[in-house]
């Protein structure tokens, strides 16, 4: 690899850029979010507290439009302040000449729909002319509504994470942090999630508590793409989408009827992406009347979309490490069945009885119903049923399959050497309907590429063969066939030492002058590595009596023995006869 200079630092710019940019973006958000405090300001006359005069933030704050005008008395100009108190607050300090101050004081500016809660540091002035008579009031504020919707906000915004940090059901923290933004929100809004699949092309429901369940359900997979609605739009565009008015917009020409039957009039959605781009899904806010978002609510609407982002890898890396750990433990009983499997299959060297225990091994972990059959003398034999209940198992075992039937499923294995996995009873005769057979798989069981044998695994009800039990079954198949070829070659094996050794027995005991000689054979032991046998016949006398010793092949006395011989030896003062036979 060639190494390009300045590459490095480029790359390491870029990050800084990168990294810059997001807080940058980050603090904006905070600051269309908190905004600045609004100073109010405005001049009373006389006890019916005539507007004489106000700053432009004064209007704003009672509502602007046919409110911003002066000379008229501040309780006809704004008459809900009458029933909350504030009109009395001003007759208290135009009779007395003191001043009054109060502290986030909560006000609710505006009637119906339109009303808001709005709150205040303020000051009540009384003005005076030379003589020191009070001629009217001076009201001095400080708008702190956004500072007290930034405390709220901030407070709910702890609780959300600290939820997704404890791993909180993710439908219980987005349907909370739907809430919230719902009650934070100054005018009327409803918030709706939705989390992509897997693939990215479709959204399902995730939260809205405040919409119709109707038409929850009917947007539940919608598809991602261009011109499908606010969100579907959103998604396939990776960036936000801003509907101000679904009735005339083209984007909701295929759920306009929906959308005026629900009562939604405007939506924006904002895409839901994760750190490496990819879509986890789409925050959208609704309202029940054509409206453009301000940049408080765009940066509202991006905060929130970076919290369910963060609740949403977060379960996704939780899924992983459980699924990841579910893996490990399945691995793990796997390997435990496979051993334990192996052992009991190699610890008989028969190999009838190898197949016999991979029958019991395979039922009931791999499947209710099991049969193994074997190919000798050009026919099929069953040496192996395994079943729940004995009446089963003999009606398994009187089933014999046709090697040469074309429509048999064991006869087809043995054929190909391929296995067969279905959903439906095996083909060819047999007890299925008996037995409740629901589907099938046939394993070959092989020996240097031709298969003298199958295992037969049969499901009942609804007990399935996935991808892991098929797994399972195939490295157990191979593991009892290699076992059963093995049991087979030391039986061939035995069979042919047991008819070599027999052929180098004596034919007849020798004629022994004086002695009657019998005769016992017994192999070397293993580790010796002498070729041939020899016999010796001899005489030797003990102090308990007469009793022999026998030389073993390769010339060394064996360890004590039931004598191998019996005979009547002869007397002390004649030699001995040994014979010896090569």
């Amino acid at each position: 690899m060639t190494r390009v200079p300045g590459r490095k630092a480029a790359q390491s710019a870029g990050t800084r850029r990168a990294r810059t940019n997001g807080e940058s973006r980050a603090e904006e958000d905070l600051r269309a979010l908190f905004g600045q405090s609004t100073a109010v300001f405005a001049s009373l006359a006389g006890p019916a507290h005539m507007l004489e005069a106000a700053n432009p933030a004064f209007f704003a704050a009672i509502g602007g439009g046919e409110r911003t005008r002066t000379g008229v008395p501040l309780g006809q100009l704004v008459p809900e302040l009458a029933d909350q108190g504030f009109l009395a607050l001003l007759d208290q300090v135009y009779r007395t000449g003191k001043a009054h101050i109060g502290r986030d004081a909560r006000v609710v500016l505006g009637e119906g729909a339109a009303a808001r809660e709005a709150f205040f540091d303020f000051t009540y002035e009384p003005r005076v002319d030379a003589g020191g008579n009070t001629m009217g009031v001076r009201v001095i504020g400080v708008e702190t509504t956004q500072v007290k919707h930034a405390q709220r906000l901030t407070a709910e915004h702890r609780a959300l994470l600290e939820q997704i940090a404890r791993q909180a059901p993710l439908p219980e923290v987005l349907e909370g942090m739907a809430r919230v933004i719902e009650d934070l929100a100054p005018e009327e809004v409803l918030v709706s999630v939705l989390l992509a699949d897997a693939d990215g092309r479709h959204l399902r429901h995730g939260a809205a508590p405040s919409l119709p369940d109707f038409y929850n359900e009917a947007i539940d997979g919608i598809a991602t793409g261009e011109g499908v609605g606010s969100c579907g739009t959103a998604a396939h565009r990776r960036r936000p989408v801003i509907v101000t008015d679904i009735a005339t917009d083209p984007f909701w020409d295929d759920f306009r009827d929906l959308a005026e039957k629900a009562g939604l009039a405007a939506c924006w959605s904002t895409p839901v992406l994760a750190r490496d781009g990819s879509l986890l899904g789409t925050f959208a806010m609704y309202h029940r009347t054509p409206r453009a978002p301000q940049e408080a609510d765009l940066a509202l609407a991006r905060v929130f979309a970076d919290t369910v982002a963060l609740a949403v890898e977060r379960q996704q890396a939780e899924q992983a490490r459980q699924a990841a750990e579910a893996r490990e433990t399945a691995a793990r009983a796997d390997l435990a069945f496979l051993l334990k499997a192996s052992t009991a299959l190699t610890s008989d060297l028969d190999a009838t009885q190898t197949l016999q225990r991979l029958a019991a091994f395979c039922t009931p972990q791999l499947a209710p119903l099991c049969a193994v059959d074997v190919v000798e003398g050009g026919r099929v034999h069953r040496i192996a049923t395994a079943a729940p209940t004995k009446g089963q198992q003999d009606l398994l075992a009187s089933h014999l399959p046709v090697h040469d039937a074309a429509d048999n499923t064991v006869a087809r294995v043995l054929a190909s050497g391929m296995r067969e996995v279905a959903r439906r009873t095996p083909t060819g005769s047999g007890p299925w309907q008996e037995l409740g057979v629901t589907g099938y798989m046939c394993i070959p069981l092989m020996d240097r590429g031709s298969a003298f044998g199958t295992l037969t695994l049969l499901s009942t009800g609804e007990h399935p063969f996935d991808g892991h039990t098929v797994a399972l079954a195939e490295e157990l198949a191979r593991r009892a066939a290699l076992a059963a070829r093995h049991a087979r070659q030391y039986t061939h094996r035995v069979t042919l030492a047991r008819d070599l050794q027999a052929g180098l027995l004596l034919p007849d005991l020798p004629a022994v002058p004086g002695a009657d000689v019998a005769t016992y054979y017994h192999p070397a032991g293993e580790g010796l590595d002498v070729g041939g046998d020899f016999y010796d016949v001899f005489p030797s006398t003990t102090a308990a009596g007469r009793s022999c010793s026998v030389t073993s092949a390769d010339g060394e006395p064996s360890p004590p023995r039931p004598p191998p011989w019996s005979a009547t030896p002869p007397a002390p003062s004649r030699p001995s006869c040994p014979v010896r036979t090569p």
